[in-house]
């Protein structure tokens, strides 16, 4: 080779000829190539909306008729809960009315005169219905102080007993109370010693 035509060859030299196919960049021997696509059972398996380079996530499928049924089944069952609740807290405020009733009656009987048993049993009576009617839910069955005309004597005691219909009827808790319950209460007073005896008595009341 004559100085001056670098990058020329001998006329009797040839060069080997590149395979197609073959990279530029060298590389080590007997290394294969890296994989341009994913393997086939990975790419079977990946969803669309999967990010390239991961594996595809689990989705869980629920059925909507599963979810349905599930909900049908619980849902009565939550409402007859909440309505047996609602029905004793009203149950129990049906009671305390009728009891707060009986026992201003009852206080009621013993302001009259002694020994004035029909002014007393009028008394106890007028406070009895007044105070049941305040509770639209309770109607009056009966009211009674029954005692001999001797406890309407100064220094008396009297009992009265009232009763009243707890009417479920009325709301929709007949839904889970299907009758309407019968209440009753007791009440005890006892009239002052020194209670007067009506105007214009003669002798002992």
């Amino acid at each position: 080779m004559r100085p001056g035509a670098a990058g020329r060859h001998h006329p009797g030299l040839r060069l080997p000829r590149r395979r197609p196919g073959r990279r530029d960049d060298p590389g080590p021997a007997g290394v294969p190539g890296p994989v341009d696509r994913p393997a086939p059972a990975v790419a079977g398996g990946r969803h669309r909306r999967d990010a390239p380079g991961e594996l595809p996530a689990v989705r869980r499928t629920r059925s909507g008729g599963q979810a349905l049924i599930e909900t049908a089944v619980t849902l009565p069952v939550l409402i007859a809960l909440f309505l047996g609740f609602l029905a004793a807290g009203v149950g129990a405020q049906g009671y305390v009315d009728l009891n707060t009733a009986v026992y201003l009656a009852a206080a009621s009987n013993v302001t009259a005169f002694a020994g004035d048993q029909p002014l007393a049993m009028q008394y106890a009576t007028d406070t009895f219905d007044a105070t049941v009617s305040h509770d639209t839910l309770l109607r009056k069955v009966g009211f009674n102080c029954p005692a001999p005309p001797s406890d309407y004597a100064a220094g008396g005691q009297v009992v009265c007993t009232g009763s009243a219909v707890l009417e479920f009827s009325k709301t929709p808790l007949a839904v889970v109370v299907p009758v309407d319950p019968t209440i009753s209460a007791t009440a005890t007073a006892t009239r002052s010693a020194y209670r007067s005896c009506p105007p214009n008595t003669v002798g002992a009341c």
